[in-house]
Protein backbone atom coordinates (compact mmCIF):
# COMPACT_ATOMS: atom_id res chain seq x y z
CA UNK A 1 0.00 0.00 0.00
CA UNK A 2 1.49 3.65 -0.82
CA UNK A 3 2.01 5.94 1.90
CA UNK A 4 -0.26 9.05 1.61
CA UNK A 5 2.05 12.13 0.38
CA UNK A 6 1.72 14.23 3.58
CA UNK A 7 2.49 17.42 2.22
CA UNK A 8 -0.05 17.45 -0.40
CA UNK A 9 -2.59 15.83 1.96
CA UNK A 10 -1.68 19.04 3.77
CA UNK A 11 -2.05 21.01 1.10
CA UNK A 12 -5.74 19.72 -0.12
CA UNK A 13 -6.80 20.09 3.76
CA UNK A 14 -5.90 24.09 3.10
CA UNK A 15 -7.53 24.30 -0.22
CA UNK A 16 -10.94 22.85 1.28
CA UNK A 17 -10.66 25.27 4.36
CA UNK A 18 -10.17 28.14 2.16
CA UNK A 19 -12.87 27.31 -0.03
CA UNK A 20 -15.44 26.08 1.79
CA UNK A 21 -14.79 29.14 4.48
CA UNK A 22 -15.37 31.59 2.04
CA UNK A 23 -18.49 29.86 0.08
CA UNK A 24 -20.08 27.84 3.10
CA UNK A 25 -22.62 29.60 4.90
CA UNK A 26 -21.94 27.02 7.78
CA UNK A 27 -18.42 28.66 8.22
CA UNK A 28 -17.44 31.01 10.96
CA UNK A 29 -17.15 34.23 8.31
CA UNK A 30 -21.22 34.05 8.09
CA UNK A 31 -23.24 34.66 11.32
CA UNK A 32 -26.16 31.59 10.65
CA UNK A 33 -26.65 29.66 7.44
CA UNK A 34 -30.33 30.51 6.72
CA UNK A 35 -30.49 27.16 4.07
CA UNK A 36 -33.91 25.75 4.91
CA UNK A 37 -32.91 22.35 3.83
CA UNK A 38 -30.05 22.75 5.72
CA UNK A 39 -31.66 23.72 8.89
CA UNK A 40 -34.19 21.09 8.41
CA UNK A 41 -31.57 18.91 8.47
CA UNK A 42 -29.70 20.16 11.66
CA UNK A 43 -33.80 20.61 13.55
CA UNK A 44 -34.03 16.50 12.95
CA UNK A 45 -30.49 15.97 13.76
CA UNK A 46 -30.81 18.12 17.30
CA UNK A 47 -34.12 15.88 17.73
CA UNK A 48 -32.55 12.76 17.11
CA UNK A 49 -30.00 13.73 19.81
CA UNK A 50 -33.06 14.46 22.03
CA UNK A 51 -34.78 11.11 22.21
CA UNK A 52 -37.22 11.94 18.76
CA UNK A 53 -37.06 8.86 16.07
CA UNK A 54 -36.73 10.89 12.85
CA UNK A 55 -39.72 10.22 10.54
CA UNK A 56 -41.55 8.94 13.64
CA UNK A 57 -41.79 12.17 15.86
CA UNK A 58 -39.80 14.51 13.08
CA UNK A 59 -41.37 13.96 8.94
CA UNK A 60 -38.64 15.33 7.02
CA UNK A 61 -37.54 13.23 3.68
CA UNK A 62 -33.89 12.74 2.86
CA UNK A 63 -32.28 9.91 4.11
CA UNK A 64 -30.96 8.73 7.43
CA UNK A 65 -27.36 8.64 6.89
CA UNK A 66 -27.63 12.50 6.45
CA UNK A 67 -29.08 12.99 9.21
CA UNK A 68 -26.39 11.20 10.82
CA UNK A 69 -23.97 13.32 9.56
CA UNK A 70 -25.61 15.92 10.81
CA UNK A 71 -25.69 14.70 14.87
CA UNK A 72 -22.09 14.29 14.42
CA UNK A 73 -21.75 18.32 13.42
CA UNK A 74 -24.66 18.80 16.44
CA UNK A 75 -22.01 17.35 18.88
CA UNK A 76 -19.19 19.50 17.67
CA UNK A 77 -21.64 22.34 18.38
CA UNK A 78 -24.89 22.77 19.70
CA UNK A 79 -25.43 26.61 18.58
CA UNK A 80 -23.97 26.95 15.79
CA UNK A 81 -23.03 25.56 11.97
CA UNK A 82 -19.91 25.41 12.79
CA UNK A 83 -19.84 21.08 13.32
CA UNK A 84 -20.86 21.49 9.48
CA UNK A 85 -18.74 23.48 8.34
CA UNK A 86 -15.69 20.71 10.64
CA UNK A 87 -17.60 18.07 7.95
CA UNK A 88 -17.97 19.96 4.79
CA UNK A 89 -13.95 20.45 5.00
CA UNK A 90 -13.60 16.89 6.38
CA UNK A 91 -15.61 15.33 2.76
CA UNK A 92 -13.94 18.16 0.74
CA UNK A 93 -10.38 17.09 1.66
CA UNK A 94 -11.15 13.22 1.40
CA UNK A 95 -12.83 14.34 -2.29
CA UNK A 96 -9.67 16.28 -3.52
CA UNK A 97 -7.47 13.31 -2.12
CA UNK A 98 -9.61 10.63 -4.70
CA UNK A 99 -9.18 13.53 -7.36
CA UNK A 100 -5.93 13.97 -7.18
CA UNK A 101 -5.42 10.05 -7.68
CA UNK A 102 -7.82 10.21 -10.83
CA UNK A 103 -5.15 13.41 -12.21
CA UNK A 104 -2.22 11.10 -11.16
CA UNK A 105 -3.75 8.21 -13.66
CA UNK A 106 -2.61 10.54 -17.04
CA UNK A 107 -0.45 13.53 -15.45
CA UNK A 108 2.58 13.83 -14.01
CA UNK A 109 1.92 14.74 -10.17
CA UNK A 110 2.95 18.40 -10.14
CA UNK A 111 -0.23 18.88 -12.07
CA UNK A 112 -1.98 17.81 -8.99
CA UNK A 113 -0.96 21.02 -7.47
CA UNK A 114 -2.25 23.09 -10.63
CA UNK A 115 -5.29 21.82 -10.75
CA UNK A 116 -6.92 21.03 -6.78
CA UNK A 117 -7.31 24.57 -6.40
CA UNK A 118 -9.24 25.33 -9.35
CA UNK A 119 -11.48 22.46 -9.28
CA UNK A 120 -12.24 23.01 -5.60
CA UNK A 121 -12.73 26.41 -5.96
CA UNK A 122 -15.31 26.01 -8.99
CA UNK A 123 -17.30 23.68 -6.91
CA UNK A 124 -17.22 25.85 -3.96
CA UNK A 125 -18.26 28.94 -5.74
CA UNK A 126 -20.96 27.37 -8.05
CA UNK A 127 -24.65 28.35 -8.02
CA UNK A 128 -24.97 24.21 -7.70
CA UNK A 129 -23.08 24.41 -4.25
CA UNK A 130 -25.71 26.53 -3.31
CA UNK A 131 -25.10 27.55 0.34
CA UNK A 132 -23.44 25.01 1.47
CA UNK A 133 -23.71 21.19 3.28
CA UNK A 134 -25.89 19.91 1.06
CA UNK A 135 -27.08 15.73 0.76
CA UNK A 136 -25.34 16.17 -2.74
CA UNK A 137 -21.81 18.30 -1.14
CA UNK A 138 -21.76 14.97 1.23
CA UNK A 139 -22.09 12.62 -1.54
CA UNK A 140 -19.03 12.98 -3.12
CA UNK A 141 -16.43 11.30 -1.55
CA UNK A 142 -18.68 8.24 -2.19
CA UNK A 143 -19.17 9.14 -5.98
CA UNK A 144 -15.59 10.17 -6.45
CA UNK A 145 -14.05 7.29 -5.24
CA UNK A 146 -16.54 5.14 -7.45
CA UNK A 147 -15.62 6.97 -10.43
CA UNK A 148 -11.80 6.38 -9.28
CA UNK A 149 -12.43 2.74 -9.23
CA UNK A 150 -14.39 2.66 -12.22
CA UNK A 151 -11.18 4.08 -14.38
CA UNK A 152 -9.08 1.78 -12.60
CA UNK A 153 -11.41 -0.92 -13.85
CA UNK A 154 -11.46 0.17 -17.22
CA UNK A 155 -7.30 0.03 -17.15
CA UNK A 156 -6.94 -3.24 -15.63
CA UNK A 157 -9.47 -5.31 -16.61
CA UNK A 158 -9.88 -6.38 -13.09
CA UNK A 159 -11.25 -5.42 -9.55
CA UNK A 160 -10.52 -7.33 -6.15
CA UNK A 161 -12.87 -8.27 -3.39
CA UNK A 162 -11.76 -5.43 -1.39
CA UNK A 163 -12.74 -2.88 -3.75
CA UNK A 164 -16.14 -4.34 -4.86
CA UNK A 165 -17.17 -4.32 -1.61
CA UNK A 166 -15.78 -0.99 -0.58
CA UNK A 167 -18.02 0.36 -3.70
CA UNK A 168 -21.26 -1.87 -2.19
CA UNK A 169 -20.36 -0.35 1.17
CA UNK A 170 -20.48 3.28 -0.99
CA UNK A 171 -23.61 2.75 -2.55
CA UNK A 172 -25.32 1.54 0.11
CA UNK A 173 -24.41 4.76 2.15
CA UNK A 174 -25.80 6.89 -0.95
CA UNK A 175 -28.82 5.13 -0.90
CA UNK A 176 -29.20 6.07 2.77
CA UNK A 177 -28.09 9.75 2.23
CA UNK A 178 -30.46 10.49 -1.28
CA UNK A 179 -31.21 7.10 -3.41
CA UNK A 180 -31.80 9.29 -7.08
CA UNK A 181 -28.09 9.76 -6.84
CA UNK A 182 -27.41 5.97 -7.34
CA UNK A 183 -27.71 6.36 -11.25
CA UNK A 184 -23.79 6.10 -11.36
CA UNK A 185 -23.80 3.21 -9.62
CA UNK A 186 -26.75 1.21 -11.82
CA UNK A 187 -23.57 2.51 -14.86
CA UNK A 188 -20.96 1.09 -12.66
CA UNK A 189 -22.23 -2.49 -11.93
CA UNK A 190 -23.46 -2.31 -15.57
CA UNK A 191 -19.57 -1.89 -16.91
CA UNK A 192 -18.31 -4.34 -14.34
CA UNK A 193 -21.25 -7.29 -15.27
CA UNK A 194 -20.70 -6.59 -19.29
CA UNK A 195 -16.86 -6.35 -19.11
CA UNK A 196 -17.19 -9.82 -17.30
CA UNK A 197 -19.99 -11.28 -19.43
CA UNK A 198 -18.07 -10.41 -22.45
CA UNK A 199 -14.48 -11.97 -21.00
CA UNK A 200 -16.58 -15.03 -19.84
CA UNK A 201 -15.87 -14.45 -16.56
CA UNK A 202 -19.65 -16.02 -15.28
CA UNK A 203 -17.80 -17.13 -11.67
CA UNK A 204 -16.07 -13.67 -11.41
CA UNK A 205 -19.32 -11.75 -12.10
CA UNK A 206 -21.60 -14.03 -9.61
CA UNK A 207 -18.96 -13.50 -6.92
CA UNK A 208 -17.97 -10.03 -7.31
CA UNK A 209 -22.06 -9.01 -7.69
CA UNK A 210 -22.82 -10.86 -4.26
CA UNK A 211 -20.02 -9.01 -2.27
CA UNK A 212 -21.22 -5.50 -4.34
CA UNK A 213 -24.73 -6.29 -3.02
CA UNK A 214 -23.24 -7.67 0.60
CA UNK A 215 -21.50 -3.98 1.10
CA UNK A 216 -24.33 -2.12 -0.49
CA UNK A 217 -27.05 -3.67 2.06
CA UNK A 218 -25.14 -3.39 5.14
CA UNK A 219 -25.76 0.43 5.72
CA UNK A 220 -29.45 -0.33 4.73
CA UNK A 221 -30.04 -3.18 7.05
CA UNK A 222 -28.44 -0.98 9.86
CA UNK A 223 -31.28 1.27 9.30
CA UNK A 224 -33.83 -0.63 8.84
CA UNK A 225 -33.25 -2.57 12.23
CA UNK A 226 -32.47 0.79 13.88
CA UNK A 227 -35.94 1.78 12.75
CA UNK A 228 -38.08 -1.48 13.24
CA UNK A 229 -36.78 -1.51 17.15
CA UNK A 230 -38.22 1.59 17.37
CA UNK A 231 -41.53 1.07 15.85
CA UNK A 232 -40.47 4.07 13.20
CA UNK A 233 -39.64 1.53 10.14
CA UNK A 234 -43.42 2.65 8.57
CA UNK A 235 -42.74 5.95 8.59
CA UNK A 236 -39.24 5.48 7.37
CA UNK A 237 -40.61 4.00 4.19
CA UNK A 238 -43.44 6.26 4.14
CA UNK A 239 -41.50 9.10 4.34
CA UNK A 240 -38.47 8.19 2.63
CA UNK A 241 -39.74 5.80 -0.41
CA UNK A 242 -43.24 6.56 -1.07
CA UNK A 243 -43.33 10.26 -0.44
CA UNK A 244 -40.21 11.08 -2.38
CA UNK A 245 -41.25 8.96 -5.25
CA UNK A 246 -44.96 10.30 -5.19
CA UNK A 247 -43.94 13.86 -4.95
CA UNK A 248 -40.78 14.23 -6.75
CA UNK A 249 -41.44 12.14 -9.67
CA UNK A 250 -43.58 13.82 -12.82
CA UNK A 251 -45.98 11.49 -14.23
CA UNK A 252 -44.40 10.62 -17.37
CA UNK A 253 -44.39 7.65 -19.63
CA UNK A 254 -40.48 6.54 -19.65
CA UNK A 255 -39.21 7.43 -22.90
CA UNK A 256 -40.46 11.05 -22.16
CA UNK A 257 -38.89 10.92 -18.52
CA UNK A 258 -35.80 10.21 -19.93
CA UNK A 259 -35.81 12.93 -22.97
CA UNK A 260 -37.02 15.59 -19.78
CA UNK A 261 -33.93 14.11 -17.50
CA UNK A 262 -31.81 15.42 -20.40
CA UNK A 263 -33.23 18.44 -20.65
CA UNK A 264 -32.94 19.35 -17.64
CA UNK A 265 -29.41 18.24 -17.36
CA UNK A 266 -28.83 20.69 -20.02
CA UNK A 267 -30.53 23.43 -18.43
CA UNK A 268 -28.10 22.70 -15.37
CA UNK A 269 -25.00 22.41 -17.43
CA UNK A 270 -25.68 25.84 -19.63
CA UNK A 271 -26.00 27.97 -16.50
CA UNK A 272 -22.57 27.68 -15.89
CA UNK A 273 -20.60 28.25 -19.29
CA UNK A 274 -16.79 27.59 -17.63
CA UNK A 275 -18.69 24.31 -16.07
CA UNK A 276 -20.27 23.10 -19.14
CA UNK A 277 -17.05 22.95 -21.31
CA UNK A 278 -15.06 21.29 -18.91
CA UNK A 279 -17.67 18.23 -18.41
CA UNK A 280 -18.58 18.34 -22.61
CA UNK A 281 -15.23 18.46 -23.69
CA UNK A 282 -13.65 16.68 -21.33
CA UNK A 283 -15.39 13.37 -21.39
CA UNK A 284 -15.62 13.49 -24.97
CA UNK A 285 -11.89 13.82 -25.02
CA UNK A 286 -11.70 11.24 -22.89
CA UNK A 287 -13.38 9.29 -25.02
CA UNK A 288 -12.22 9.92 -28.14
CA UNK A 289 -8.15 10.26 -27.09
CA UNK A 290 -8.69 6.53 -25.67
CA UNK A 291 -7.87 7.85 -22.07
CA UNK A 292 -10.61 5.58 -20.83
CA UNK A 293 -9.84 2.78 -22.60
CA UNK A 294 -8.67 1.99 -26.63
CA UNK A 295 -11.77 -1.15 -26.30
CA UNK A 296 -14.80 0.26 -27.79
CA UNK A 297 -16.85 -1.62 -25.55
CA UNK A 298 -15.27 -0.06 -22.52
CA UNK A 299 -15.74 3.37 -23.96
CA UNK A 300 -19.61 3.11 -24.34
CA UNK A 301 -20.01 1.63 -20.79
CA UNK A 302 -18.13 4.72 -19.66
CA UNK A 303 -20.54 6.73 -21.23
CA UNK A 304 -23.74 5.23 -20.36
CA UNK A 305 -22.27 5.45 -17.18
CA UNK A 306 -22.26 8.86 -17.49
CA UNK A 307 -26.26 9.48 -18.66
CA UNK A 308 -27.05 7.62 -16.31
CA UNK A 309 -25.37 9.64 -13.74
CA UNK A 310 -27.50 12.46 -14.68
CA UNK A 311 -30.73 10.43 -15.29
CA UNK A 312 -31.19 9.18 -11.88
CA UNK A 313 -30.76 12.63 -10.49
CA UNK A 314 -33.34 14.20 -13.00
CA UNK A 315 -35.63 10.91 -13.62
CA UNK A 316 -38.56 12.65 -10.80
CA UNK A 317 -39.00 15.92 -13.77
CA UNK A 318 -38.07 17.81 -10.93
CA UNK A 319 -34.27 20.09 -10.32
CA UNK A 320 -32.92 22.53 -7.83
CA UNK A 321 -30.01 23.76 -8.49
CA UNK A 322 -28.03 21.94 -5.65
CA UNK A 323 -29.27 18.94 -7.81
CA UNK A 324 -25.96 19.35 -10.18
CA UNK A 325 -23.70 19.50 -7.80
CA UNK A 326 -23.23 15.53 -8.08
CA UNK A 327 -22.45 15.94 -11.96
CA UNK A 328 -19.59 17.59 -11.08
CA UNK A 329 -16.24 15.41 -10.62
CA UNK A 330 -16.99 14.94 -14.09
CA UNK A 331 -15.39 18.24 -14.72
CA UNK A 332 -12.20 16.76 -13.31
CA UNK A 333 -11.49 15.23 -17.36
CA UNK A 334 -12.30 18.90 -18.67
CA UNK A 335 -9.26 20.17 -16.74
CA UNK A 336 -6.78 17.34 -17.06
CA UNK A 337 -7.21 18.15 -20.53
CA UNK A 338 -6.21 21.48 -20.25
CA UNK A 339 -3.26 20.90 -18.28
CA UNK A 340 -2.15 17.88 -20.94
CA UNK A 341 -1.87 20.74 -23.58
CA UNK A 342 -0.46 23.49 -21.57
CA UNK A 343 2.40 20.78 -20.25
CA UNK A 344 3.06 20.39 -24.18
CA UNK A 345 3.56 24.09 -24.20
CA UNK A 346 6.01 24.68 -21.38
CA UNK A 347 6.94 22.12 -19.40
CA UNK A 348 9.39 23.93 -17.36
CA UNK A 349 6.90 26.21 -16.83
CA UNK A 350 5.25 24.94 -12.99
CA UNK A 351 5.75 28.39 -11.21
CA UNK A 352 4.17 30.37 -13.56
CA UNK A 353 1.39 27.86 -14.23
CA UNK A 354 0.76 27.06 -10.61
CA UNK A 355 0.42 30.99 -9.60
CA UNK A 356 -1.90 31.28 -12.79
CA UNK A 357 -3.72 28.76 -10.79
CA UNK A 358 -3.66 29.99 -7.41
CA UNK A 359 -4.96 33.45 -8.81
CA UNK A 360 -7.61 32.59 -11.34
CA UNK A 361 -9.20 29.74 -7.98
CA UNK A 362 -8.95 33.22 -5.92
CA UNK A 363 -10.81 35.19 -9.03
CA UNK A 364 -13.37 32.21 -8.90
CA UNK A 365 -14.12 32.26 -5.60
CA UNK A 366 -14.93 35.99 -5.33
CA UNK A 367 -17.99 35.08 -7.32
CA UNK A 368 -19.74 32.80 -4.82
CA UNK A 369 -23.42 33.76 -4.22
CA UNK A 370 -23.17 33.64 -0.60
CA UNK A 371 -20.58 35.75 -0.34
CA UNK A 372 -22.54 38.86 -0.09
CA UNK A 373 -24.41 37.45 2.94
CA UNK A 374 -21.12 37.30 5.23
CA UNK A 375 -22.13 41.22 5.82
CA UNK A 376 -24.84 40.11 8.37
CA UNK A 377 -24.81 40.12 11.73
CA UNK A 378 -26.70 37.59 14.66
CA UNK A 379 -29.18 40.84 15.24
CA UNK A 380 -29.54 41.88 11.42
CA UNK A 381 -31.73 38.28 10.98
CA UNK A 382 -35.32 37.93 11.48
CA UNK A 383 -34.74 34.10 13.08
CA UNK A 384 -32.33 35.97 15.82
CA UNK A 385 -34.84 38.91 16.68
CA UNK A 386 -37.85 36.35 16.83
CA UNK A 387 -35.22 34.01 19.16
CA UNK A 388 -35.40 37.44 21.22
CA UNK A 389 -39.17 37.33 21.64
CA UNK A 390 -39.76 34.04 22.10
CA UNK A 391 -36.84 33.21 24.40
CA UNK A 392 -38.85 35.17 26.93
CA UNK A 393 -41.42 32.62 27.96
CA UNK A 394 -40.21 29.44 29.50
CA UNK A 395 -40.33 25.99 27.78
CA UNK A 396 -42.20 28.02 25.03
CA UNK A 397 -43.26 25.77 22.36
CA UNK A 398 -42.69 27.10 18.38
CA UNK A 399 -44.16 26.15 15.00
CA UNK A 400 -42.37 26.98 11.64
CA UNK A 401 -46.19 26.76 9.56
CA UNK A 402 -46.54 26.39 5.87
CA UNK A 403 -42.78 26.60 4.92
CA UNK A 404 -39.91 24.46 4.93
CA UNK A 405 -37.04 25.14 8.01
CA UNK A 406 -36.75 28.88 7.97
CA UNK A 407 -34.12 28.41 11.12
CA UNK A 408 -36.36 29.33 13.40
CA UNK A 409 -35.92 26.77 15.78
CA UNK A 410 -31.92 26.73 15.95
CA UNK A 411 -31.80 30.38 16.59
CA UNK A 412 -33.78 29.72 19.38
CA UNK A 413 -32.52 26.26 20.49
CA UNK A 414 -35.92 24.70 20.29
CA UNK A 415 -37.03 21.26 19.50
CA UNK A 416 -40.22 20.95 17.92
CA UNK A 417 -42.94 19.01 19.61
CA UNK A 418 -44.87 18.41 16.79
CA UNK A 419 -43.97 15.52 14.14
CA UNK A 420 -45.49 17.91 10.96
CA UNK A 421 -42.31 20.87 12.02
CA UNK A 422 -42.28 22.03 8.85
CA UNK A 423 -44.09 21.83 5.62
CA UNK A 424 -42.34 20.27 2.66
CA UNK A 425 -42.59 21.11 -0.83
CA UNK A 426 -44.80 18.26 -1.83
CA UNK A 427 -48.59 17.10 -1.15
CA UNK A 428 -49.11 17.02 2.50
CA UNK A 429 -53.29 15.65 2.39
CA UNK A 430 -53.26 16.02 6.60
CA UNK A 431 -51.24 18.96 7.23
CA UNK A 432 -53.46 21.48 8.01
CA UNK A 433 -56.17 18.81 9.57
CA UNK A 434 -52.64 17.56 11.79
CA UNK A 435 -52.13 21.16 12.53
CA UNK A 436 -55.29 22.52 13.98
CA UNK A 437 -55.85 19.56 15.93
CA UNK A 438 -52.21 20.30 17.67
CA UNK A 439 -53.27 23.84 17.82
CA UNK A 440 -56.76 22.88 19.28
CA UNK A 441 -54.62 20.84 22.09
CA UNK A 442 -52.68 24.09 22.95
CA UNK A 443 -49.29 22.02 21.96
CA UNK A 444 -47.90 25.10 20.36
CA UNK A 445 -47.31 28.70 21.72
CA UNK A 446 -45.77 30.51 19.28
CA UNK A 447 -46.07 30.40 15.40
CA UNK A 448 -43.63 31.86 12.51
CA UNK A 449 -45.68 32.42 9.11
CA UNK A 450 -43.59 33.06 5.82
CA UNK A 451 -45.30 35.27 2.78
CA UNK A 452 -44.56 36.61 -0.30
CA UNK A 453 -47.34 39.27 0.11
CA UNK A 454 -46.80 42.11 2.60
CA UNK A 455 -50.54 42.61 3.00
CA UNK A 456 -51.17 38.56 3.32
CA UNK A 457 -51.75 37.62 7.06
CA UNK A 458 -51.90 33.87 8.41
CA UNK A 459 -54.84 31.94 7.54
CA UNK A 460 -58.07 32.01 9.92
CA UNK A 461 -57.70 29.11 12.43
CA UNK A 462 -54.25 31.03 13.30
CA UNK A 463 -55.90 34.57 13.13
CA UNK A 464 -58.52 33.59 15.92
CA UNK A 465 -56.57 31.76 18.36
CA UNK A 466 -52.83 33.94 18.49
CA UNK A 467 -51.73 37.62 18.33
CA UNK A 468 -49.83 38.87 15.41
CA UNK A 469 -46.84 40.57 17.88
CA UNK A 470 -44.14 41.11 15.34
CA UNK A 471 -43.91 41.21 11.35
CA UNK A 472 -40.32 41.49 9.48
CA UNK A 473 -39.27 41.66 6.22
CA UNK A 474 -36.27 39.66 5.24
CA UNK A 475 -34.60 38.86 1.39
CA UNK A 476 -34.51 34.76 0.97
CA UNK A 477 -32.45 33.66 -2.06
CA UNK A 478 -32.87 36.74 -3.76
CA UNK A 479 -36.61 36.77 -3.09
CA UNK A 480 -38.47 39.42 -0.51
CA UNK A 481 -40.21 37.39 2.11
CA UNK A 482 -42.33 38.90 5.32
CA UNK A 483 -42.12 36.58 8.24
CA UNK A 484 -45.27 36.89 10.92
CA UNK A 485 -44.83 35.62 14.64
CA UNK A 486 -48.00 34.91 16.20
CA UNK A 487 -48.32 34.43 20.03
CA UNK A 488 -51.37 32.57 21.73
CA UNK A 489 -53.59 34.17 22.40
CA UNK A 490 -53.82 34.52 27.25
CA UNK A 491 -57.32 33.10 27.19
CA UNK A 492 -56.48 30.20 24.89
CA UNK A 493 -53.39 29.02 26.81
Amino acid sequence: MKKINIKLFIYMFIISLICITICSKNSFFYCFNDWEDENAFMTVARGWINGLIPYRDLFEQKGPFLYLIFVFANLISKTSFIGVYILEIISMTITLYIASKIIKMYLDEKCVYFILPLYCSIIASSIFFVHGGSAEEFSLPFFSYGLYQLLIFFRKNEITSKQIFIQGLCAGIISMIKFNLLGFYIGFCLSIGITFIISKKYKELFKKSFLFLIGMFIPIIIFIIYFLLNDALNEFIDAYIVYNTNNYNMKLIFPLKIIKSFLLFCMALFNNKIIMVLIIVGVLRFLTENKISKEKNKKYLFFVTFILSFIGIYYGGITYNYYFLFMLPYMLFGLIIIFEIVSKINKKAYLVVFFISIILSGITLVFSPNISFSKFHKEDLVQYKYASIIGTKENSTLLNYGFLDGGFYMASNKIPNIRYFERQNGYMSDYEAFIKSEIDNKKIDYIVIMNYNKDEKGPGFIEEKYNLISSEMQEYENEKCYFLLYEIKEGDL
